[in-house]
């Protein structure tokens, strides 16, 4: 089997590093919290918000 080249498995590893760094950040500790309190009918500290826009992404963002 080959292996991957060099260049790749750095940035592999790089993105994988962000991702790991912001699952254990504090503002993301308190999004999992807020959620984990609205999932449990309790009052969270605010509405947490969930934009998901699908096919309107050209209507949001400039062109």
């Amino acid at each position: 089997m080959a292996a991957f080249p060099d260049n790749d498995v750095r940035i592999v590893r790089d993105l994988a590093r962000q991702v790991m760094e912001l699952a254990v950040s504090e503002e993301y500790e308190a999004r999992r919290r807020r959620w984990r309190d609205v999932n449990e009918r309790r009052k969270p500290d605010r509405a947490p918000v969930w934009c998901r826009p699908a096919a309107v992404w050209s209507e949001i963002l400039p062109a």
